[in-house]
C-alpha cells in the first residue's frame, strides 16, 4: 500500500477518470478502491481501500455500470446515477464539479461525513476493516493517521484472529434495538436537564452521544435520531426559537418506540417500497390513545419521513397511509386478535412445556371469551366459575383480599361466544385440579393459584403475561400485541353484532350465531335501542357507555369479506374507517345503504334526555346530538329554552344550563330514562293542550300552576302521563277560582283539602318581578315519591315534551 498521503486533488482526479474506481467485496463487506497502476507496492495492493455500506456499493455499483454515458458528460449523468438529481445544461463547470464532489461524500461512508469539498478526503480517508486487512497494512494505516514513521515488522506473539483488541464483533437486531433504546433514555434524561437559553449546547451534547453509538444501532434508528437533533435544531419555523423542553420530551416520547421497535430493528439497505409502506402501517396500527396524541404523533411521524426521503434514498412511501381526515386522525387500531390467531395461541400454550402454561391459557380463554381483565382472570375463585350448565359464566366480585379496579366491575358475564371443545376441556380441567387437590383452603383462594404462597405469587403472574405475549407474537407475528388486546377483541365482537352496518357478515371472529348473542347479551334478540350500549359496558365492567366506545371499542379495523373479494385490500392491512367500507361497497353496488329507521316518539323522548345528561358532562351538543341521531334543529330550541330556564334559576353562573343539568342526581337521571322507555309519550303528544307555558313555571318547591280551566285541563293531562297518584299530590284552589272546574279533576278529589288557604308562593313574570296568582291551582308533588324527584327534571321534563310536540 501506498505510504504517502493521498491529496484532495488527486482523489477527485481518480474518482473522475472511473478507471481507477472499483468495488469489491472482501469477507461479506463492500469495499470501493482506488486503484494507480504506476504507483502500487510490491504485492500490487491499491493505492486507497474505504469500507462502504451496502447502500452505497449499490449506487457505486451503477454509476460503474455506466461508464460511455458518464464519459460522454461525465457530470450530469454521474449525478443522475448517483441521487437522480438532473442539473441545469447551463450550470458553470465549477458549480457541477461542487455538486458532484456533495453527492459522492454523502455516498461514500453512509452519508455520515460532511458533505464539502474542503472535508472531502477527510470523507474518504476512513479507517478500514481491521479484521479484512493482513496486518501490516492496518498498521501502515494507523501509522499513516498519527503521521509517525512507518514500521512493517509484525510485534511477535501478536495474532489478528486472537486479539480482540481491533476486532469489530457483529451485533445482532435485537442488541442494535436494546442499543437505540438505551440511547433514546439517554436522550430523554437530558431533555430533562434542557433549557432553551442552551439549546447549542444540549444539540453538541446530544450528537456526541449519538456518534458514540453510531456502529451500535441499525441505519434506520441512526436516521431518526439524526432527524431529531436537526428537529431541534430548527426550532419552532415561524420564529426560529428553540423549543421548550415539554415539546421536545413530547415528541421523542411519541415517536422512539413504535419507530425503533418496528423501523429501527432494519437497516436502510435491506428496505424496499412495499417493506417500508407495510412497517409504516404497522406503527400507525400500533399506536393507541386519545385522539390528540393520534394527531400529534402522525405529525411528527410525518415530518420525520418527509425528511428522511429529502437526505436519505428512502423508497417510494405511501402518503396516503398518513392522510388526516378533516384535520383530525381517527385512530384505526389493529389489535384485534382473530380467531385463528387466538387458537393458534391457545394450541401454543397447551403443548408449552412450562409449568404456569396451563394457567396463562385459562386467563387467555376468559380474556378473550368473558372479557375479563387480566387480573380478574387470574384472581377468579372456584365458587365464582360456572362452566357445566348450557350457558356458562363467571361472577366477578370483590372479596377482602381482593379490590377491584372500579365498582362496576363487579358482575355477571355470560359466555355469549360460543366455547370450542378445547376451552371447555381446558377450563373444566382447571377446576378438577382445584376439586381434587385435597388441600383444603379458604374461599378467597384463587382458583388458578391455590397452593402458591402469596409472596411468589406476583412473580408467577408476570411470568403467565409473558407467556400469553409471547404465544399471541408467535400466532399473530405482531409484536406489540398483549393480553389486553384480547378484552379488546372481546368488546369490538360484541360492537360487531350489535352494528347495523353489513361488517357482520365478516369472518375473522369465526362464525358469530347473532341472534343467539343478542338473545344472551340482551335477554330480546330483536330489541334495538341504547339497552345495546349499557349491556356491553357492563358486560366490561365499565361505567358508562362513553368509556367502553372511547377507548376499546376498534369497528373501524374490521376486515371484510366484501372488500377482501374486490382487492381493495389485502387480508393483513387494517381499513381506514366504517365510512370508507360503506361507501366503498355502496360504490360497487355490493350493498344497499341501509335505510335511517324512524325512531319513535319514545326512542326519541328517551334520546333527548340521554342527549342532555351527557351535555352535563361536559360533551358538545351537536355531535352527541349526530350520534344518537336526532334532529339538529329541534335539539337546538330546546337547547335554547332549557338555557332560557337554566338562567333564571342560576343568573350569576358562566354557564347555567351545565350548572342546571348537573344539579340533578344520576339516579333521577337513571330514573327518567327507564320510565321514558314505557311511558304513553305517543297519547300526550297527540293531545290538543299545550304544555309550553308550563315548563318556566315549575317552582323550586315543585308546584305548577295553571291559571285558566285549559290549562288545568294540561296539567291533569302531565299528571296521568307522569302517573301521578292522588296520593303523590296536594291541590291547592284559589279562592276565586271557578269550583265548577274541579269535575275535571275526579280522580283527585279525595286530595282536595278544603281547609287549606291559597298557597302563598310567588312565582316570577317574564321581567323577573314576583307576582301573587289570583286564579290558579297548585300541584306540589312530594319528592320522596313518583319518578319526577325534583323541580328540575320536571322543567326538563316538560321541554322535552315540548319539542316532541313541535316537531309532530
Amino acid at each position: 500500500m501506498v505510504e504517502n498521503r493521498i491529496s484532495s486533488k488527486e482523489i477527485i482526479k481518480r474518482a473522475l477518470s472511473l478507471d481507477n474506481v472499483k468495488l469489491v467485496l472482501l469477507y461479506d463487506r463492500y469495499y470501493v478502491e482506488f486503484t494507480d497502476p504506476d504507483n502500487v507496492d510490491l504485492t500490487g495492493r491499491p493505492a486507497q481501500r474505504h469500507k462502504i455500506s451496502f447502500l452505497c456499493a449499490r449506487y457505486l455499483n451503477r454509476v460503474l455500470l455506466s461508464k460511455s454515458k458518464i464519459k460522454a458528460k461525465p457530470i450530469p449523468h454521474l449525478l443522475r446515477a448517483l441521487s437522480g438529481i438532473p442539473l441545469p445544461p447551463d450550470l458553470k463547470i465549477e458549480t457541477q464539479n461542487q455538486q458532484f464532489f456533495i453527492n459522492l461524500a454523502r455516498i461514500v461512508r453512509n452519508y455520515n461525513y460532511y458533505s464539502l469539498p474542503g472535508y472531502l478526503a477527510a470523507s474518504l480517508d476512513g479507517e478500514p476493516h481491521p479484521t479484512s486487512l493482513p496486518w501490516a497494512e492496518w498498521v501502515r494505516v494507523q501509522h499513516r493517521k498519527n503521521l509517525v514513521p512507518i514500521s512493517t515488522s509484525r510485534p511477535k506473539g501478536i495474532s489478528l484472529r486472537e486479539s480482540k483488541k481491533y476486532r469489530i464483533s457483529a451485533l445482532s437486531l435485537e442488541e442494535k434495538t436494546s442499543n437505540a433504546f438505551e440511547l433514546a433514555d439517554e436522550i430523554l434524561q437530558s431533555i430533562k436537564a434542557y433549557r432553551p437559553i442552551l439549546n447549542k449546547d444540549f444539540i453538541e451534547k446530544t450528537e456526541d452521544t449519538l456518534a458514540k453509538r453510531k456502529g451500535q444501532i441499525s441505519s434506520f434508528s441512526y436516521v431518526f435520531f439524526q432527524w431529531f437533533i436537526e428537529y431541534c435544531r430548527t426550532g419552532k419555523k415561524h420564529n426560529g426559537k428553540p423549543f421548550a423542553r415539554k415539546s421536545l420530551q413530547t415528541t421523542m416520547s411519541l415517536l422512539y418506540r413504535p419507530v425503533i421497535s418496528i423501523l429501527g430493528i432494519k437497516e436502510l439497505h435491506a428496505i424496499d417500497s412495499a417493506l417500508i409502506n407495510e412497517l409504516i402501517a404497522d406503527i400507525i396500527d400500533s399506536r393507541d390513545g386519545s385522539a390528540k396524541s393520534q394527531w400529534q404523533f402522525i405529525l411528527y411521524f410525518k415530518d420525520f419521513l418527509s425528511w428522511s426521503e429529502r437526505h436519505y434514498p428512502l423508497p417510494l412511501i405511501d402518503w396516503t397511509l398518513l392522510e388526516l381526515e378533516d384535520d383530525n386522525y381517527r385512530h384505526v387500531s389493529s389489535g384485534l386478535i382473530f380467531e385463528d390467531e387466538y387458537l393458534t395461541a391457545v394450541e401454543f400454550l397447551v403443548n408449552s412445556t412450562d409449568e404456569l402454561a396451563d394457567k396463562a391459557a385459562v386467563i387467555t380463554i376468559l380474556t378473550y371469551r368473558f372479557g375479563l381483565r387480566f387480573s380478574e382472570g387470574a384472581f377468579l375463585r372456584r365458587s365464582d366459575c360456572f362452566f357445566d350448565i348450557e350457558t356458562p359464566y363467571v361472577h366477578v366480585k370483590e372479596y377482602y383480599k381482593r379490590t377491584l379496579k372500579r365498582p362496576n366491575s363487579n358482575r355477571m358475564v355470560p359466555a355469549v361466544f360460543e366455547l370450542t371443545e378445547m376451552e371447555l376441556r381446558i377450563l373444566k380441567r382447571s377446576i378438577a385440579l382445584y376439586d381434587n387437590d385435597g388441600i383444603s383452603s379458604s374461599k378467597a383462594t384463587p382458583l388458578l393459584f391455590k397452593n402458591i404462597a402469596k409472596n411468589s405469587l406476583e412473580t408467577k403472574l408476570s411470568r403467565i403475561s409473558t407467556l400469553i405475549k409471547d404465544a399471541l407474537i408467535l400466532a399473530t407475528q405482531r409484536h406489540y400485541l398483549s393480553e389486553h388486546h384480547l378484552r379488546h377483541t372481546f368488546l369490538t365482537k360484541l360492537a360487531l353484532v350489535c352494528s347495523d352496518t353489513p361488517l357482520k357478515r365478516n369472518t375473522c371472529f369465526g362464525e358469530l350465531d347473532i341472534q343467539k348473542v343478542r338473545k344472551t347479551l340482551l335477554g330480546d334478540e330483536e330489541y334495538r335501542g341504547l339497552r345495546e350500549t349499557r349491556s356491553m359496558a357492563r358486560a366490561m365492567g365499565h361505567g358508562y357507555p362513553k368509556q367502553t366506545y372511547k377507548s376499546y371499542c376498534h369497528l373501524t379495523s374490521i376486515w371484510t369479506d366484501e372488500l377482501i373479494k374486490d382487492y381493495r385490500v389485502q387480508q393483513t392491512k387494517p381499513l381506514e374507517s366504517a365510512a370508507n367500507v360503506l361507501q366503498h361497497l355502496q360504490a360497487k353496488g355490493r350493498i344497499k345503504p341501509p335505510e335511517k329507521k324512524k325512531l319513535t316518539p319514545n326512542e326519541e323522548f328517551c334520546r333527548t334526555l340521554t342527549l342532555l345528561n351527557s351535555v352535563g358532562q361536559g360533551n358538545g351538543l351537536t355531535e352527541t346530538a349526530q350520534q344518537l341521531e336526532l334532529d339538529i334543529t329541534r335539539i337546538e330550541h330546546l337547547h335554547q329554552a332549557l338555557r332560557a330556564i337554566a338562567t333564571k334559576r342560576f343568573p350569576q353562573s358562566e354557564e347555567p344550563l351545565k350548572d342546571y343539568l348537573n344539579s340533578i342526581r344520576p339516579a333521577a337521571w337513571a330514573s327518567m330514562i327507564n320510565f321514558s322507555e314505557n311511558a304513553p309519550i305517543d297519547d300526550l303528544i297527540n293531545l290538543e293542550f299545550d304544555l309550553s307555558s308550563f315548563a318556566d313555571r315549575v317552582s323550586l318547591r315543585g308546584h305548577i300552576f295553571g291559571k285558566t280551566e285549559e290549562e288545568i285541563t294540561s296539567i291533569v293531562g302531565l299528571l296521568k302521563f307522569l302517573k301521578i297518584e292522588p296520593g303523590q299530590i296536594k291541590i291547592y284552589p284559589a279562592k276565586a277560582f271557578d269550583l265548577d272546574a274541579s269535575t275535571l279533576l275526579k280522580e283527585y278529589a279525595l286530595s282536595i283539602d278544603e281547609n287549606i288557604q291559597q298557597d302563598p308562593f310567588k312565582f316570577r313574570n317574564k321581567d323577573g318581578d314576583p307576582v301573587s296568582p289570583d286564579t290558579h291551582l297548585g300541584f306540589v308533588m312530594h319528592r320522596t315519591k313518583g319518578i319526577v324527584r325534583n323541580s328540575f327534571a320536571l322543567s326538563i321534563i316538560i321541554t322535552a315534551l315540548v319539542s316532541l310536540q313541535s316537531a309532530t
